[in-house]
């Protein structure tokens, strides 16, 4: 049987999902013949999170919460916000170093935060297949990047081999050619040799096929939007490449 029950908790409220919707009525059936709990029906509201599940994939936005940060909190909610709108991660992780000690011009960076918000409310993350994994700047701090998202993807790729899923050969995206070269050459040279053994961890794992380093353009490096402040053209690019749609403009 290759049908998968994916379930999960948080204190006293469950969501799940099934390949096959028979899986969902017998865990629904065996729950409720157990415990005294009751069905809400399909996942539209979770913690703070819309949920919309179409046939083109699930749609996810704050909408309800971003009108309710706009009257009360700042940096706190925003780093809430954040997990469906990444494309203000940047500006409100800048933010956040300041929050002992805030002045004026901070307070004025953070409105201009609300005002984006305000005028993008519908923005929504869409969900459909997968994403991209994430990579510096430098030759060095790249590689060492990769290596820690190698580490995570190894355990990614466990968790759903439990699932009878096995992947081999998963993309990493960076946008330095030095830092692929380094995962793919075994011989250390002057250049790495100030590089600590244990970061050498991301080349074995490409030696094995586990993952690979695959080169994209700078202009098309989504992590961008996440490290630094980008021209509005740019912005907006890479925001639609993340697939934050406006809700609004969605037909179903």
């Amino acid at each position: 049987m290759n049908d998968i029950l994916l379930v999960q908790i948080y204190v006293d409220d469950i969501i799940f999902g099934a390949t096959n919707d028979y899986l969902c009525k017998e865990f629904s059936s065996d729950m409720q013949s157990e415990f005294e709990m009751s069905m809400m029906g399909e996942l539209n509201f979770f913690l703070g999170l819309q949920i919309r599940q179409t046939k083109n994939g699930i749609f996810i936005n704050q909408s309800k919460y971003c009108k309710e940060l706009l009257k009360r909190g700042m940096i706190g909610s925003l780093l809430y916000l954040s997990a469906s709108r990444p494309d203000i991660m940047f500006s409100v992780c800048l933010c956040a170093r300041y929050q002992s000690n805030p002045k004026e011009s901070h307070l004025s960076a953070v409105k201009r935060i609300m005002r984006y918000l305000l005028g993008t409310q519908n923005l929504v993350s869409w969900h459909s297949k997968k994403q991209n994994s994430v990579a510096l700047s430098t030759a060095e701090a790249e590689y060492i990047a990769a290596g820690s998202c190698c580490a995570q993807i190894l355990w990614m790729k466990q968790q759903l081999s439990d699932y009878g899923l096995l992947l081999d050969h998963i993309p990493i995206k960076c946008d330095n050619t030095s830092a692929i070269n380094l995962s793919k050459n075994p011989v250390l040279h002057s250049r790495t040799k100030h590089i600590e053994i244990r970061h050498h961890f991301l080349r074995d794992h490409v030696q094995k096929g586990d993952c690979v380093l695959e080169f994209v353009e700078t202009k098309s490096q989504l992590a961008d939007i996440f490290t630094k402040p980008l021209p509005k053209e740019n912005f907006f690019s890479i925001r639609q490449e993340l697939e934050i749609l406006d809700y609004s403009h969605i037909t179903f």
